[in-house]
């Protein structure tokens, strides 16, 4: 957008001079959620950083593979399901993951801060259960029917960007987050395998929250709009498309609309966000992308190779598209 390329009235009243009018910016997409918590277990049922954090997890780690630590971002289970407002069944829009860390001072203080909430909302929840074995559930919706847009502050490339990813403003993205709420909580409550633990949900409501009916759909739409954060998935801002699609950037093969010998190989070319993590599809764009451009230059080598190209010097008489 600072070379000139992007929505041009856009661009052009931040004193930038537009070269090619494309919607570059918009289609933002990312997979929000919310944390349901505490829930309470028995003792030494769960992970607790005070307690099980120290130099013997360490040992048990390095000397036998086991242990606390064999537990990759203290994740040990997730599941998807189709909520009632998605069209297709076979593709999942709401994400529950089983996070078995007991409540602490920890999760207040640093927990919090990287998943940007407000540090007072999760002492109220935390605070009355520190100590106690526990657990929490990440819910989260992976096919947001929601789109946000980027736009420039000023034309100094130092600047941050604008970043609104206006989460849950479609209403349905709301409806189904707050039936994987439900369903976390059911779990617990009518399930053998959490019974044979323990575990009780004892949360109560949030101040911020506590003109709602406790556990009423009001009461989670409200506890989600204080707790919403991001798992830093952001795509869709320069959108994989048709040439006569207007929401298009890129053409199915990355190349830039409007333009020449210009790609865009990164999350951001798609046009709907995955329903899972996106480091692995990503990773697949770039070996996509990579595997195009050279097979391009392989094609223009047998059109064109480089010893023609010196002798015609004009690479329009001599291109391959």
């Amino acid at each position: 957008m600072l070379s000139g390329i992007g929505p041009k009235e856009e661009i052009a009243s931040l004193g930038i001079k537009p070269k090619i009018d494309l919607p570059v910016g918009r289609n933002l997409q990312d997979h929000f959620g919310t944390f349901i918590m505490p829930f309470t277990t028995k003792e030494f049922s769960s992970f607790m950083f005070e307690r099980d954090m120290g130099m013997s997890a360490f040992y048990e780690y390095f000397t036998n593979g086991t242990g606390v630590l064999t537990a990759p971002s203290a994740i040990t289970g997730q599941f998807f399901f189709s909520s009632t407002t998605s069209t297709r069944s076979d593709w999942p829009d709401i994400q529950i993951v089983f996070v078995p860390v007991a409540p602490s001072q920890m999760i207040i203080d640093s927990f919090g801060r990287a998943m940007s909430i407000k540090k007072e909302i999760f002492s109220e929840v935390i605070t009355p259960v520190i100590g106690q074995d526990g657990f929490a559930f990440y819910v989260g919706l992976v096919r947001p029917r929601s789109t946000g847009v980027v736009t420039l502050k000023d034309k100094n490339p130092f600047s941050d960007p604008l970043i609104d990813p206006q989460p849950y403003s479609h209403p349905d993205d709301m409806r189904a987050l707050i039936e994987g709420i439900n369903l976390s909580i059911k779990l617990v409550e009518e399930t053998k395998s959490f019974k044979e633990v323990d575990a009780k949900y004892v949360a109560q409501p949030i101040s911020a929250c506590r003109l709602h009916k406790f556990r009423s759909d009001a009461y989670w739409a409200c506890v989600t709009k204080h707790t919403a954060n991001s798992v830093w998935h952001p795509v869709g801002t320069c959108k994989m498309g048709h040439k006569d699609d207007p929401t298009a950037v890129v053409d199915s093969k990355l190349r830039l609309l409007k333009t020449k010998g210009l790609r865009v190989i990164d999350a951001s070319i798609m046009p709907k966000i995955v329903n899972g993590n996106t480091n692995a599809p990503v990773i697949m764009i770039g070996e996509k992308g990579a595997d195009m451009i050279l097979d391009y230059w392989a094609q223009q080598n047998l059109v064109c190779n480089y010893m023609e190209y010196i002798k015609y010097l004009d690479n329009q008489r001599c291109y391959y598209y």
